[in-house]
C-alpha cells in the first residue's frame, strides 16, 4: 500500500475539515434558506440586514466577493426554531466558471442532509442583464424542482438607486424573463426594500410553511454525493432548458 507523504496528508485533513466547517452546528429542525443570485445582486447585504451585523462580506460594484458558501444565523428573529440564511457565489462570478458555482451550490445542498425551507433569490432592479439573469432562473428552477417552487421568493432589490420610470419598466420587462415564467408556475415575488422588516417580511414568507420534502437536487439519486461532481448532465438539461424557453417566447429587445 503506497504511503502517503506529509503535504498529501496535510490536503487531505484541509479537504476534512472544509466538508465538516461547511454545515458543522446544523441540527434537524433548523430552517435553512439559501440565497442565491447573479454577483451584485446584494445577498450579502441582504443577510447582513436581515442578521443585524455586517457579518457577510459584500462586493464592490460588480466584481465578485463570495467565493465559498457560508451560513449566518438569524438570531433576532422570533421563531421557536433557529433560522440560517446561506450566502452563496454569484451565477455570473467575476472569477469562477459558471459550473463551478453550480457545484459548490449544488454540492452544498446534498452535503447538508437537511431539509431547505425554501430558497431567496435577489435580482438588482438597475441590471438589465436579462440573458445572465434567464440562466440563473433556470438553475433555480433545475435545483428546487417544481414541487418546491411555493418556497421560492424571487426578490427585486435596489430600487432607491434608479428611477422609479426606469424600475417600473424593467418589473414589467421581468415578466417577459424566466422570472416571470417561474412565478406562472408557483414562485413567489417580493420586493426588498433594505430594511430589516422588509428583510424579514421575505424570511417569514418561507418560515410560516417550510418546505416538508427536499429539494429536487438533494434527493435526484443521479447525482453523485462526491464533492469533486462534474455536473454535466446537469448543464445539458440547464441549456436545453434555456433554448426551449427561448423557442417558445420572442423576446423583446433589452431596455
Amino acid at each position: 500500500m503506497p504511503c502517503l507523504s506529509a503535504c498529501s496528508l496535510r490536503h487531505l485533513l484541509m479537504m476534512f475539515e472544509t466538508n465538516m466547517n461547511e454545515n458543522s452546528g446544523l441540527e434537524e429542525g433548523d430552517i435553512i434558506i439559501p440565497v442565491l443570485g447573479l454577483t451584485g445582486a446584494g445577498k450579502s447585504t441582504f443577510i447582513n440586514i436581515a442578521i443585524g451585523e455586517p457579518k457577510a462580506h459584500t462586493s464592490e460594484g460588480i466584481l465578485s466577493c463570495t467565493h465559498e458558501i457560508d451560513k449566518f444565523q438569524v438570531a433576532s428573529f422570533p421563531s421557536p426554531h433557529r433560522i440560517f440564511l446561506v450566502d452563496t457565489p454569484g451565477f455570473n462570478h467575476t472569477y469562477l466558471e459558471e459550473s463551478e458555482v453550480v457545484d459548490k451550490i449544488s454540492n452544498w445542498l446534498k452535503d447538508v442532509h437537511l431539509k431547505i425551507a425554501g430558497i431567496i433569490f435577489l435580482h438588482d432592479i438597475t441590471q438589465p442583464d436579462y440573458s445572465s439573469l434567464n440562466h440563473a432562473i433556470l438553475t433555480v428552477r433545475m435545483l428546487s424542482g417544481s414541487h418546491s417552487l411555493r418556497n421560492v421568493v424571487l426578490t427585486t432589490a435596489n430600487w432607491s438607486n434608479s428611477e422609479s420610470a426606469v424600475v417600473e419598466k424593467r418589473q414589467k420587462r421581468l415578466a417577459d424573463t424566466e422570472w416571470g415564467n417561474l412565478i406562472s408556475q408557483g414562485a413567489k415575488g417580493a420586493h426588498f426594500s433594505g430594511t430589516e422588516d422588509s428583510a424579514w417580511a421575505i424570511i417569514q414568507s418561507i418560515v410560516q410553511e417550510p418546505l416538508d420534502e427536499p429539494l429536487q437536487i438533494q434527493r435526484d439519486n443521479s447525482f453523485s454525493r462526491s464533492r469533486h461532481v462534474t455536473l454535466g448532465p446537469v448543464i445539458r438539461k440547464w441549456i436545453s432548458m434555456l433554448f426551449h424557453s427561448y423557442s417558445q417566447r420572442r423576446r423583446r429587445p433589452l431596455q
